[in-house]
């Protein structure tokens, strides 16, 4: 009968760098703020089948300064290996191996990573429970009295070593996260997205929940500032502020000088035509042709050209041949837009916030279909900041990305929309 050994691996890597310590003892590892770190685990073995119930026949916990952090990870199931778990290090003298084989010889494994980032600089102590539910082989004759090691069921393992997280001395965070506060642009002139309450003296809105949630999650407290909006988007804020949280649209040019995260939600714009209207219903082909009111150099506007564009978000055109109409705002094609149908419009393309609201003031027009496009709105930072904004950028943007997964964004959307406009999925 063939013996299948099975050996037990554990390395920490850290983007840019890899360190395979020579023992079951992690090594302590030094990386930057904001630096990916992976927390890895592995099972070597000589038959699929074995690495995966080593594998299954443990629970794997971890903690940094004593408080558990949930991985959410999975075992991954066996497959050829295709790096070496502890790179040039070799089993013992005498010991058996993998039938006498180096540890990059083993044929299979199941592996564990999970990453994790600090956004913070300091000594953070990180600890790696090992529970078994099974008695396991561990790898060989490692004790060298002729028999294979066995980890015994309800054995558990404990492996304690430090990340030293270093903060570079022109990182715009770090000096954030030491200062203890945020400066955040916001337009109070602006509601849903930001107002005033001139009872509480408070800022309250969509921006201002988001922000303020940004902020908790990054461990600081928020400086308001108002700057005017032209000013957030020409870039060079010549640091007054460090972050802008405004409903800002992506757009090539702002892209230039401005660093974006991923869209906290999105504007859709919409179709409206006179309620009396019973032609356009299928707006992928009966808008071709027709006399289209629009704002003027807005996104309506250029959708209906062709030449709408934000960098990283596609955009669909399907209207052939359109007579565009230019406004100097939606209002005032929407008014022209309500003397008939055809005359002097057949439609007006706006954002849906303004035809919602022109439609619940009794205007006699109606929404047609879903949204023809979606802007995305984003957080802003300036390419410009004298200190260095990139750890500031990922770190916001894994915020986002979280608040996206958790619900929290869909929860503000509805409280100050009735909508949820998180996604582009209507």
């Amino acid at each position: 009968m063939r013996r299948a050994i099975l050996l037990l691996a554990f390395v920490l890597v850290a983007t840019g760098a890899t360190a395979a310590p020579s023992s079951a003892q992690p090594a302590d590892q030094t990386v930057g703020v904001g630096e990916t770190v992976w927390l890895r685990a592995g099972w070597g073995a000589c038959y699929p089948g074995l690495a995966w119930a080593a594998a299954k026949a443990s629970v794997l916990e971890w903690s940094i300064d004593g408080v558990p952090i949930e991985t959410q990870a999975a075992w991954s199931r066996p497959a050829a290996l295709d790096y070496d778990p502890h790179p040039g290090w070799e089993p013992p003298p005498g010991s058996r191996g993998c039938m006498g084989a180096t540890v990059s010889e083993y044929g299979y494994g199941s592996f564990w990573e999970y990453p994790i980032v600090f956004d913070a600089a300091g000594d953070f102590e990180v600890t790696r429970f090992w529970t078994f539910t099974h008695a396991v082989t561990d790898g060989g004759d490692w004790d060298g009295d002729g028999k294979l090691d066995v980890i015994r069921k309800g054995t558990v393992w404990e492996d304690i070593f430090t990340v030293h997280v270093v903060a570079a001395a022109d990182d715009l965070l770090a000096k954030i996260k030491e200062e203890g506060v945020i400066r955040v642009s916001t337009d109070p002139a602006f509601p849903p997205q930001s107002s005033l309450n001139p009872d509480t003296g408070e800022y309250e809105g969509f921006d201002i929940d988001v922000a303020t949630e940004i902020a908790d999650r990054l461990g600081v407290d928020i400086q308001w500032e108002t700057p005017a909006w032209d000013l957030i988007t020409a870039g060079h804020w010549q640091d007054g502020w460090d972050m802008s949280v405004g409903s800002m649209t992506v757009t090539a040019g702002r892209a230039e000088v401005l660093h974006f995260t991923p869209a906290y939600y999105y504007w859709p714009a919409a179709v409206v035509v006179h309620e009396n209207n019973t032609t356009i219903t299928d707006l992928t082909t009966d808008l071709d042709g027709k006399k289209i009111g629009v704002a003027g150099g807005y996104p309506g506007d250029l959708w209906l050209q062709g030449i709408l564009d934000y960098p990283g978000y596609p955009v669909e055109f399907f209207v052939d041949d359109p007579q565009i109409v230019r406004y100097d705002d939606d209002s005032a094609a929407i008014e022209d837009l309500a003397l008939g149908d055809g005359t002097p419009l057949d439609a007006v393309i706006a954002s849906w916030q303004t035809l919602r609201d022109a439609i619940n003031e009794g205007t006699p027009i109606k929404l047609v279909g879903d949204p023809v496009f979606y802007e995305p709105l984003t957080v802003a930072f300036d390419r410009a900041s004298t200190l260095d904004p990139q750890s500031l950028v990922d770190g916001v943007g894994r915020i986002i990305e979280e608040m996206h997964a958790d619900g929290t964004l869909t929860d503000l959307s509805m409280k100050w929309y009735g909508e949820d406009l998180t996604t582009t999925t209507t």
